[in-house]
């Protein structure tokens, strides 16, 4: 007997696409114009994405609520690529911080997840580089230079030089030559952190600084 007719029409009024003459057209319809993103985007229009599968069950912590309270500004007479290290591996040790998932090392560093005010964002590692040193220069250095830390004025002279960033420039917005040694030292310390990280799943998830719900 054939499918019933339908007094719906099935055409699609972006791309003009008639599922009428498909089988299963109007199921196939329902789900064309359901579709998160529109079949023809207007211009400007952002791409949504689903959410990975393979988040469910994970935590992620806010990127932009990591607490800093706890840093501590290192002496001594080190080298500046080791003075960032230290203060970043104490931002992401404690687990309120654990806010970044890296999902298959393959894809590395294409395909990062991090939650920014309550939604799940992919970035690549250049990024997540820039998310970083903006955390530090709007909330970081300015939280160890009134706690008084002896290294301040040293490590501010060093940024200005080897990068053009000024530490007390209220205005800054993360332009910066990626070939900087302060770019550098973060981005370095990301992708080691990264990819150093202990939490694996199947052999190819790696979890990094997040934490699976029991």
């Amino acid at each position: 007997m054939g499918r019933p007719k339908t007094t719906e029409s099935l055409v699609c009024p972006l791309c003009k696409r008639d599922f009428s003459q498909e089988r299963a057209g109007t199921t196939s319809y329902k789900r064309h114009v359901a579709r998160r993103n529109p079949c023809v985007p207007q211009e400007g229009h952002e791409y949504l994405r689903e959410r990975p599968k393979f988040i469910e069950g994970v935590v992620i912590n806010d990127f932009d609520d990591m607490d800093l309270s706890h840093v501590k500004g290192p002496g001594g007479d080190g080298l500046k690529k080791l003075l960032i290290s230290t203060v970043l591996q104490q931002i992401f040790s404690i687990p309120s911080n654990k806010c970044i998932v890296l999902k298959n090392v393959e894809l590395f560093p294409n395909e990062i997840y991090v939650k920014r005010q309550g939604v799940v964002k992919v970035v690549n590692i250049h990024d997540l580089t820039i998310l970083t040193l903006l955390l530090l220069h709007e909330r970081l250095w300015p939280f160890l230079e009134l706690s008084g830390w002896e290294r301040y004025k040293e490590f501010e002279d060093w940024v200005t030089m080897v990068a053009g960033v000024a530490l007390k420039d209220r205005h800054w917005i993360g332009t910066i030559e990626p070939l900087s040694y302060y770019y550098i030292a973060v981005r370095d310390f990301l992708k080691n952190y990264l990819l150093n990280m202990k939490h694996r799943r199947h052999e190819t998830l790696m979890i990094a600084s997040s934490t699976f719900t029991p």
